[in-house]
């Protein structure tokens, strides 16, 4: 005989059946709303880890001596940024700044942020840099006075010869010659030491003849009628004492070995 209907068996199968996959359903749902919460938590993690960094980078352009070693937590007052306790919390998330030094001029900074992603787990981002005292670093000289400072003198001049380094109590700098460029009566870079006596100033030559005795190559000068006299009597014209002869002396100043 045929029975009609379903039996208790086949309807308590269909009932399991249909549990079973209303429960991956759900379980799968809850599953993928966990895992974006956690991804999304994790990448606001990533961005207070970034955000420290960047935020110990301005406390360092502000002043290397800033960065202390140590442990911190960051705040802000009046839009800058600065280190203060040993953390600073976000919501669920603690940021915390570890600093310590490589060597004088350089920090290793790491920045760590914590948050509970779940009772039975804690997540964790960590990221590291290192920063350097950019401002320790001097600008390549482009005069003889930078030049002078850079090698631990007080001041540099550029003057005619060494000789007119001696004259003003000063040391020859043959590395700073090259930012002397006026010619052959300012090519020579002159420096003032630190320390020591200021040098009494050289007074200015009032005739052709001092003016060939303080270029310190020369024994005498004479005024004459052109260059051809400088040449005829073994001289060598030097025009800045040409100002010094009078047009009754001849107006050009040749010096004299």
């Amino acid at each position: 005989m045929n029975s009609k209907g379903f039996s208790l068996v086949e309807v308590l199968l269909a009932v399991s059946v249909f549990a079973l996959i209303v429960t991956g359903l759900v379980g799968g749902l809850i599953y993928g709303q966990q895992s974006t919460a956690l991804s999304g938590a994790r990448v606001r993690a990533e961005m207070l880890a970034d955000e420290g960094l960047e935020a110990v980078r301005n406390i360092r352009d502000a002043n290397f001596s800033n960065l202390t070693d140590g442990t911190f937590g960051l705040t802000t007052t009046g839009n800058q940024w600065n280190l203060s306790g040993s953390s600073d919390t976000t919501d669920i998330f603690t940021r915390a700044i570890t600093i310590s030094a490589v060597d004088a001029n350089r920090k290793q900074v790491t920045s760590t942020v914590t948050w509970q992603q779940n009772p039975q787990r804690t997540g964790q981002i960590q990221v590291v840099t290192y920063l350097t005292n950019w401002r320790s670093g001097s600008a390549a000289p482009t005069t003889c006075n930078e030049y002078a400072i850079g090698q631990g003198y007080a001041s540099g001049t550029c003057r005619q010869n060494t000789q007119q380094c001696t004259n003003n109590g000063e040391t020859y700098l043959s590395g700073g010659d090259t930012f002397c460029t006026g010619g052959p009566s300012v090519d020579t870079c002159c420096a003032l030491p630190s320390a020591g006596p200021t040098p009494t100033p050289t007074p200015a030559p009032a005739t052709c003849a001092q003016y060939c005795i303080s270029l310190g190559i020369y024994t005498a000068g004479t005024c004459r009628n052109g260059v051809p006299q400088c040449n005829a009597n073994g001289e060598t014209m030097e025009s800045g004492g040409n100002n010094l002869c009078t047009h009754a002396e001849g107006g050009t100043c040749c010096c004299h070995p």
